[in-house]
């Protein structure tokens, strides 16, 4: 009987100088939310990943991950504004989220609002600026406003700096099917396709499923066919690769090209939104 009153008094005195641990369920749940949104958004169900974005925002609407992850699948949906206010919120939690700043400026891109949209990854650059897809973006938002020399000069600096970080951390850079992934979208900006198509196999050598390189890739292969197609047509072939930087024709262009060219700058930008 005395053994078990010692024992007893242990228990309580334990629990007396031990504080119970209080789990943060909201969270936790939300982390698992996210998880669950980014399965389903890696197997194109970008509807029901925002269901699970949007619920973990719900559950713990201090974890900025979560607003991310809701703009970048209402950005996958084409719901820029909603995308812009998410974005805004994980930004507002975390200065530093260079994917939220990226996803914010992509969105302003994507409605057309050029101007605000190169702020926004000169903002981003503020933060960091050695960040690939922010100097990429600012190269295309450049592009459309017609500021060719600078949108070149954007654009070569995604190849400069991958160029350095190659030197640099060269283990690390064999395993960076991103960088590969930026270093592809820039070369082919800069119409250096046979560059640009290297870029994108190494990039897939590294991760068969980065959906950014195989959609650049598809994209680059899919206008050089049109190309050589409009070669075959022609008495004197047009180049593949140009002196030009960037695709401001000089000359009357062939229809096909002309739909081929707009459609890869498309497709290069759409790549962006499946970065990681």
């Amino acid at each position: 009987m005395d053994r078990v009153l010692v024992a007893a008094g242990a228990v309580v005195l334990i629990l007396i100088l031990i504080p119970p641990v209080v789990a943060d369920g909201a969270g936790d749940q939300a982390i698992i939310l996210v998880q669950k949104g980014d399965i389903l958004f890696a197997q194109g169900e970008y509807e029901e990943a925002l269901a699970q974005y949007s619920a973990a925002t719900s559950m713990d609407p201090t974890y900025s991950p979560a607003w991310n992850k809701q703009g970048t699948a209402f950005s996958s949906l084409g719901r820029y504004i909603e995308a812009i206010s998410s974005f805004d919120r994980a930004i507002a939690l975390d200065p530093y989220f260079m994917k939220a700043f990226n996803g914010r400026a992509d969105a302003l891109l994507a409605t057309g609002a050029n101007i605000e949209a190169l702020a926004a990854y000169n903002r981003a650059l503020a933060v960091n600026p050695n960040d690939l897809d922010a100097h990429y973006g600012k190269g295309t938002a450049l592009k459309r406003l017609e500021r060719f020399e600078e949108a070149a000069a954007a654009f070569d600096d995604v190849i400069r700096i991958s160029d350095r970080e190659m030197r640099k951390h060269p283990a690390e850079a064999r395993y960076n099917a991103d960088l590969w992934a930026n270093r592809g979208r820039a070369f082919a900006e800069l119409q250096m396709y046979p560059e640009a198509l290297q870029a994108f196999d190494e990039a897939l050598r590294i991760n068969p499923k980065q959906i950014s390189a195989i959609k650049g890739r598809d994209a680059v292969t899919s206008y050089l066919a049109v190309f050589e197609r409009a070669n075959q047509t022609r008495p004197t072939p047009i180049p593949v690769t140009r002196a030009e930087r960037l695709p401001t024709q000089t000359v009357a262009p062939i229809p096909p090209v002309c739909a081929a060219a707009a459609a890869l700058g498309a497709a290069l930008l759409s790549a962006r939104r499946y970065r990681g």
